[in-house]
């Protein structure tokens, strides 16, 4: 029989321990797994249409990777690999109609493996992508398209890229000062004079030049509603969906322009303008397919990955999309910018269709394509993750809607203030540099992973989002007094210094007193979310002598670690300005080793999986290595999420900024640590240092000290308050 988790608005089927089915008021989504619990199916089916739309994964035997797709079209992807001993590397994409990659799979499964292989050079079909070239740590340096466009990257010895061409497209060059981040773009082209674009940066890394220069010395009213969402500015009027996500758009005089219905990932799948509603299907996060109000299939979007990397390579275009003026079916190639952006799209014969002179923030100035093989295109596709609406001008952000226009987004972001005062500004304010394809910038490996590993270890999922969310929030918050942020730059610096317990010689001191004192108030205290509470507050800080090193393993000291930016908490190995932080994936396994040891040694427990078995760090270890190494923060939470379903584990909830600090308010107040006003009770570090006669444990030079002070604040053992009713706020808890 298989198991049923039900959230406030939509539902997961397990079949075993495997996810059989997600089903909301927008679409139900069906899989199916193979013997070793790989996906090889997917199917569809989307509320307002009566068609399936079912896609299917196969995999090579001897490499265990992903050897084609079927698309929902029907038509197969193919992916051809080096040798197992050479890597198994991709080298090439290529498409095939259904029937003929049906006839090659069966001359391959009943005749030979040889065979098929030999027949698909005679088979009806394109090559897509050849030539891939890979480096181990920039990742795609480049390829060729199938209609023979080549794009190579160069990169200078510390990582940054300083060119990129698609031959006879574009040519950039980059320069940089001493720093990671582009000071200028030199742009050519066979068909336009060369353009220089140098970029300035204020001290906190944000790009100084305005989105929109002609407007940005005229102040514009906006309207926010109670949340922070904007409800009107000079153009429109907006909406939102309980959960945060824009529903629709009128005009100032209330006649209704766009209206949006969104699936339980919060993935737009379907837009209605007028009386004509239009459709998209996603796949691992991802837009793969749009579809019109009769169900056909108009455009179909095909993805270049491998290792971490990804960038969009091709539009298939079907006869039924109302933009294709040749009516019949076509490939049109894509090709990008540094960040990921379109910049022009070709057709077969290498021909311009679609040409964009695409702004720093995104805003896409549409340039003349010339004549063209099939006629001219539409492009929607914008900043990585983002889809453009004629409508409105607006860009769909996943998670969020994004203004290219200002360069912000309409709601703030859902993580709270994890990159800095200002929850609306895209991607830090550096979207020259940088990229933000779910909506949602940080990566909150101390929510989504401590997450995973108190659930893997043994806790319960209320105990397990307490912890995680207490884990996460340290960062969100002064952690003494304020149950916000503070806004001002560097308000709360002393505080967190403390807390982060730096304001000592070296970041790694098992006699640190905060250390130890949280690590008391959670061994010690009787009531069970306080203890997650505090719990979760130091294991914040025991992660922290993990990740708050140099590339040298050397742990810094009161002055952490800005002037290098966020390299030591990466997970991933990588090459910086400011060395090769080759270590990062080694020591971020050892801290969820060790993390993982804690929780099952603190709170006595463990884990079993749908089949009763016991879950152990060796089992997760191999899933791991491989986590650590993506570097996109989206396909991270969906690797947790998928992991957790094979293990007949409940997914993982959504980050609320609002929830953790609400939360943590209330429970620094039934503590007595904070008044009513907010203020701290008493000195936040305790005043008396650790018994030295307390036993202690180091684990490779990185762990924390188990103990167990004897002086207890008290307060501490008030009865415990569920998160559900001090946090209205948090979405989609479990039920059972």
């Amino acid at each position: 029989m298989g198991l049923r988790v039900v959230h406030r608005d939509f539902f997961d089927s397990y079949a075993g321990t495997a996810l059989s089915a997600i089903a909301d008021d927008a679409q139900t989504t069906r899989y199916t797994h193979d013997a070793l619990g790989r996906p090889i199916g997917e199917s569809v089916t989307l509320a307002g249409l009566s068609r399936t739309f079912a896609t299917a994964t196969c995999y090579d035997p001897a490499t265990g990777l992903v050897a084609s797709r079927t698309l929902a079209d029907g038509q197969v992807l193919r992916s051809q690999r080096s040798t197992p001993a050479k890597g198994a590397t991709l080298e090439a994409l290529t498409l095939q109609l259904g029937w003929a990659a049906q006839l090659q799979d069966w001359l391959a499964d009943h005749l030979s493996p040889r065979l098929g292989k030999t027949a698909g050079r005679w088979l009806p079909g394109q090559t897509l992508a050849r030539d891939i070239a890979v480096h181990p740590f920039d990742g795609l340096t480049g390829y060729t398209a199938g209609n023979g466009i080549a794009t190579r990257k160069t990169y200078d010895i510390a990582g940054r890229l300083t060119a990129l061409e698609a031959a006879g497209i574009e040519r950039r060059q980059y320069r940089y000062n001493t720093g990671p981040r582009i000071q200028e773009i030199d742009s050519s082209s066979p068909t336009a004079q060369p353009i220089k674009t140098a970029y300035r940066y204020t001290g906190f890394g944000r790009l100084a030049q305005h989105p929109d220069p002609e407007n940005s010395a005229t102040p514009q009213p906006l309207i926010r509603d109670p949340l922070g969402r904007l409800s009107q500015d000079t153009r429109y009027r907006y909406t939102y969906t309980p959960a945060g996500l824009l529903a629709s758009v009128s005009d100032l005089s209330g006649n209704p322009i766009a209206r949006y219905r969104y699936n339980s990932l919060d993935q737009r799948i379907a837009k209605t303008v007028g009386n004509q509603t239009t459709y998209t299907l996603w796949q691992q996060g991802k837009r793969v397919a749009e579809i019109d109000a009769a169900g056909r299939i108009t455009s179909q979007y095909l993805y270049l990955t491998e290792g971490t990397r990804t960038l969009t390579l091709a539009k298939l275009e079907s006869a039924a999309n109302p933009d294709n003026p040749s009516h019949e079916a076509r490939t049109l190639y894509i090709h990008s910018d540094q960040r990921g952006a379109p910049l022009a799209m070709t057709d077969q014969t290498r021909q311009t269709v679609w040409r964009a002179d695409l702004t720093a923030w995104g805003t896409a100035r549409p340039i003349g394509a010339g004549a063209a093989s099939l006629g001219p295109a539409t492009l929607n596709l914008r900043l990585p993750g983002q889809y453009y609406d004629a409508e409105t001008g607006l860009h769909d952000n996943w998670h969020r809607t994004y203004d290219p226009n200002t360069g912000r987004y309409l709601q703030p972001d859902p993580l709270g203030y994890p990159d800095g005062p200002d929850a609306y500004l895209y991607a830090q304010g550096d979207p020259v540099n940088r990229a933000d394809s779910s909506g949602m910038y940080a990566e909150d490996v101390h929510y989504y992973m401590t997450y995973f590993l108190a659930l893997t270890a043994g806790l319960s999922a209320n105990d397990a989002w307490i912890i995680a969310t207490a884990d996460q929030t340290v960062d969100n918050v002064n952690p003494y007094t304020d149950a916000y942020p503070s806004v001002a730059a560097g308000g709360n610096l002393d505080a967190r210094e403390k807390y982060h317990f730096t304001q000592t010689s070296t970041a790694f001191n098992p006699n640190n007193r905060q250390v130890v004192k949280l690590n008391g108030y959670a061994i010690n205290t009787s009531s069970p979310c306080l203890k997650a509470q505090f719990y979760g507050e130091y294991l914040h800080a025991y992660q922290d002598t993990y990740g708050h090193r140099d590339q040298d393993n050397v742990p810094y000291g009161t002055g952490g670690h800005a002037h290098v930016g966020t390299n030591p908490d990466m997970t991933y190995n990588h090459i910086s300005i400011f060395g090769y932080w080759g270590g990062n994936e080694a020591r971020t396994l050892l801290m969820e080793r060790a993390a993982f040891a804690q929780i099952q040694r603190d709170w006595g427990v463990t884990a079993k999986d749908g089949r009763g078995n016991t879950i152990t760090f060796t089992w997760l270890e191999v899933f791991l290595k491989e986590w650590n190494k993506v570097r996109d923060n989206n396909m991270k939470r969906i690797m947790l999420n998928e992991q957790l379903a094979d293990l007949g584990l409940p997914k993982i909830p959504q980050y609320i900024a609002e929830a953790g600090l609400g939360c943590r308010l209330k429970y620094l107040r039934n503590a007595h640590l904070i008044n009513a006003a907010g203020k701290a009770t008493s000195d936040p570090q305790p005043n008396t240092p650790a018994p030295s006669s307390t036993p202690r444990r180091k684990e490779q030079q990185h762990a924390l000290i188990d103990i167990q002070p004897t002086a207890i604040p008290a307060g501490l053992a008030t009865a415990c308050i569920h998160p559900r009713l001090l946090c209205r706020t948090a979405r989609r808890m479990h039920s059972y």
